[in-house]
């Protein structure tokens, strides 16, 4: 079994990828997960901060691959960042273009359901001495057919390249 969150050792000053358990409690029939952490040196006020300082303004080599998978998403009719941050739906609570489905001080969760999966990403945060903060993204999928589970093989080399930066951008 997976520690919890403030158990595990600090971790370097890049993040690192840690083990995550499957099932779990907030996608219960996820067939696909990872997750990474960091030691960032500030302390946000709650998990929704710390998340907002990382997933919105992208650095302009993640919003062009993001660009790109619009575009090829948009023709196969994939849900895109448009389905969530374009009338009528800019009533939705978002993180960046995330829809937020549950969230605590320590812990907010974030994602959608598609045809070809489902996807959630947990951010949380424990407050550490010093003003620190671990901070630990875990993505979780169920992949809901076989175009799922191509897609995931596609895109999840360029998951593991940004969802590392993106976090560490949590300082």
């Amino acid at each position: 079994m997976m520690k919890k969150l403030e158990e595990r050792p600090l971790s370097k000053e890049n993040p690192i990828e840690v083990p995550v358990d499957l099932p779990h409690t907030c996608l219960k029939d996820a067939d696909w997960a990872d997750a990474f952490e960091y030691i960032s040196p500030v302390t946000y006020e709650n998990s929704r901060a710390a998340a907002e300082n990382s997933l919105t303004n992208f650095p302009s080599w993640i919003e062009n691959l993001l660009a790109l998978r619009d575009f090829f998403a948009k023709k196969i009719g994939l849900k895109t960042r448009d389905t969530f941050t374009s009338s009528p739906n800019k009533q939705l609570d978002l993180i960046g273009f995330f829809p937020v489905c549950e969230e605590t001080n320590e812990r907010i969760i974030l994602g959608f359901n598609d045809w070809h999966l489902d996807f959630r990403l947990i951010v949380e945060q424990v407050k550490l001495q010093d003003n620190k903060a671990k901070i630990r993204a875990t993505t979780l999928v169920k992949r809901n057919n076989i175009f799922g589970k191509a897609y995931l093989s596609l895109i999840s080399p360029f998951h593991k390249l940004i969802v590392p930066r993106v976090l560490k951008r949590t300082h």
